[in-house]
Order: structure tokens, then C-alpha cells, then sequence
């Protein structure tokens, strides 16, 4: 076991345990009917919007990740 600061936690959690897309921080809203996605970084939430499809939900995640280059982030 080692010590590790809430930046590496975070980074290291598992996905909503709930998640049916399999994809980290991307889920799908009942109410809006559209797919949703976000970060939490330094325990701040970021939300990237509402998309058509998961693979813009994704996608927009994706870009944020290396734009900021947090690649610890990644799926």
C-alpha cells in the first residue's frame, strides 16, 4: 500500500459500478434522452454537455484529458 494525493485517487477510481457504457464519466440521461459526460479533477467537477451519441460524449472527455494532459484520466 502507498500513500497517494486526492489528484491520484481520483484518477484511479473505477467508473459508476452502474455504468452500462464501459466508458469512464460518459452515461446516458432518461430525462434529456441524451448522453452526458464528465471529469472530476482536484474535486472539481467538469461537465462537457449533453451529445447524440456516446462517442461524442466520449470524444469531448477524450479531448478535455489531453488538452490537459491528464493522461493519468484516461479509460
Amino acid at each position: 500500500m502507498r500513500w497517494a494525493d486526492k489528484h491520484t485517487q481520483c484518477a484511479n477510481r473505477n467508473g459508476n459500478l452502474k455504468s452500462v457504457t464501459g466508458v469512464k464519466g460518459v452515461y446516458f440521461t432518461k430525462r434529456e434522452k441524451k448522453w452526458r459526460s464528465s471529469i472530476t479533477v482536484n474535486s472539481n467537477r467538469i461537465e462537457f454537455g449533453f451529445f447524440k451519441t456516446m462517442e461524442e460524449a466520449k470524444l469531448a472527455r477524450e479531448e478535455y484529458i489531453q488538452k490537459n494532459n491528464l493522461i493519468e484520466y484516461g479509460n
